[in-house]
């Protein structure tokens, strides 16, 4: 028998001569040889030669484009011509980047409710790609690959879904695919939100795939309110992750941003309404108190500064601090907010407040058992708050009152004296838990504008628990303790200091500008930070 050879099935040479082996070494009906063989002619002959053997084809490589697109718009042709250039960079470089797709998806959405395409990057023969055969696009590409996928919600209700994919095949074979879908119609208010946000969180998945950074300093302003909500899924070739989430309710007044990445996450929710963001906040030092809190919360647990970055980046971004939103009102200024307050009320009410927005946001670390005693793990949670109240009395006076509060937790496993690791598989180390937790309550009341009562109340409490264990068992535990609780009547110290006017004593002792927070936060005496436990 003689075998034909003309081109094997398009992406699979090596599976094609396997097959054509085998029919060699195991005659079959020509029936059966065609099944496994598609292209392949076979024809008897009296003088076939046992030992001809097939020809490994020589392969070129070739790029082949599929686009499904109910429309024929400018930017639709646009974003088909810029696919097929993409997974030449990429196939080149290996860097996947979003932004090109991310900044024409508005003009997109514009033209058409649906966009998929796909590009493959394959080898085949030089008589395959002579034939113009086409692959089956059908039959996805398999493999290690990179994904981001895109979800965002306007003000009625109206959704975009992006979803763009890489994949590395078996054989150096290359897909990359970009689908877009539009449910609702599109104003255009909300298509210039759409642009916005999808350039923010392009730029942001860009340097997740160039640097595996979480850069979320590039992520879009969060106060166009044509836009409710968006969430954002990246993965790598490495199975790295970075997750985000973001939500704004009208109905009860506020946002909701969460992340996650590299095994910490953050969940903050704020306020809308009549508070200080933007910018502005930079140089606000109860914002910048907060921060400091992340910020200790990491070193203690041993964080490196990419992922302490992650989570103050994440406050900054739901706080708008990184945008150009600096001109939101200040308590007071928002007639809506406190119609009762006459100008005065709002002058000592403006300097006695923090101005932040009422917020609660919580930041964690992923939790690392000793899988010899699952019942010891190392782990990181901080929780913060600001809650405010203004109410008009019935005597006709102003009530005001702001809480401030955080708890924060931080159990690490640290080696025991003389070693330079912790010995999790023999059981030797220091179980260390620092449990802190601060509530500053500060209290106004204003009678025609001018302070009638002006209080703090201040309480918090700090333990460090060090178990020392050696083989499992507790050999000693070291406990040290420290708290505080009083009340400060803050216009009896500014009587106190003697003749002071009235105004020195708001503009000076009531003003938020100069206020420490807390007590125990920052504290000279720090934990030792984390070792990396040895197995």
């Amino acid at each position: 028998m003689k075998l034909t050879s003309i081109p094997p099935p398009l992406l699979q040479p090596q599976s094609a001569v396997s097959n054509i082996r085998e029919a060699q070494a195991s005659p079959e009906p020509a029936s059966r040889i065609s099944s496994i063989i598609p292209a392949t002619s076979v024809s008897p002959s009296p003088t076939a030669d046992e030992s001809d053997t097939y020809a490994r084809p020589r392969l070129v490589s070739r790029t082949f484009s599929n686009v499904i697109s109910p429309a024929d718009g400018h930017t639709t042709r646009e974003t088909s011509s810029h696919l097929s250039n993409a997974i030449g960079r990429y196939s080149a470089t290996g860097d996947l980047d979003p932004t090109g797709f991310m900044s024409r998806l508005a003009g997109m959405a514009g033209e058409t409710s649906l966009f998929e395409g796909e590009v493959r990057r394959a080898s085949i023969s030089e008589e395959a790609a002579a034939a113009n055969v086409q692959p089956d696009f059908k039959d996805k590409l398999r493999g290690p690959g990179e994904t981001m996928e895109v979800q965002l919600r306007t003000a009625d209700g109206d959704l975009v879904t992006i979803e763009l994919k890489a994949v590395n095949a078996e054989g150096g074979d290359k897909a990359l695919s970009f689908t877009m879908e539009v449910k609702g119609d599109l104003s255009e208010q909300e298509l210039a939100a759409v642009s916005e946000a999808a350039n923010g969180l392009g730029k942001v998945a860009n340097r997740f795939f160039k640097d595996g950074e979480a850069a979320l300093n590039e992520l879009p302003s969060l106060e166009n309110k044509a836009l409710t909500g968006f969430t954002l899924e990246l993965k790598d070739l490495n199975n790295e992750t970075l997750q985000l989430e973001f939500n704004r309710s009208a109905l009860e007044g506020n946002m909701q941003l969460k992340g996650e990445f590299n095994g910490y996450s953050f969940d903050v929710t704020r306020n809308t309404a009549g508070t200080m963001i933007g910018d502005a906040l930079l140089e606000n030092p109860q914002y910048q108190q907060y921060v400091k809190l992340i910020e200790e919360s990491g070193q203690a647990y041993g964080t490196d500064s990419d992922n302490i970055r992650f989570m103050k980046e994440g406050l900054d971004a739901a706080f708008g601090v990184q945008s150009d939103e600096d001109t939101a009102e200040r308590i007071g200024e928002n007639g809506s907010v406190a119609p009762y307050l006459n100008d005065t009320s709002r002058e000592t009410i403006n300097n006695f407040a923090s101005n932040l927005p009422d917020f609660e946001a919580s930041f964690r670390s992923s939790v690392t058992v000793n899988p010899y005693r699952v019942t010891d793990q190392a782990f990181m949670t901080l929780d913060m708050s600001q809650s405010t109240e203004l109410n008009k009395a019935a005597s006709g006076n102003i009530d005001f009152t702001q809480k401030f509060n955080y708890e924060q937790t931080v159990q690490t496993f640290e080696a025991l004296p003389g070693m330079d690791q912790p010995d999790l598989k023999g059981g030797n180390y220091v179980l260390q838990t620092l449990d802190r937790k601060e509530e500053v309550l500060r209290y106004l009341e204003l009678d025609n504008g001018q302070p009638a009562t002006a209080a703090e109340s201040r309480k918090g409490e700090e333990s460090l628990v060090r178990e020392i264990k050696e083989q499992f068992a507790v050999k000693d535990t070291e406990v040290g303790k420290e708290g505080f609780d009083y009340v400060v009547d803050l216009l009896a110290q500014a009587d106190a200091l003697g003749e002071k006017s009235a105004e020195f004593q708001r503009d000076q002792l009531l003003n938020s500008e100069t206020l420490q927070l807390f007590e125990l936060a920052g504290s000279t005496r720090q934990p030792s930070a984390s070792e990396q436990p040895a197995e």
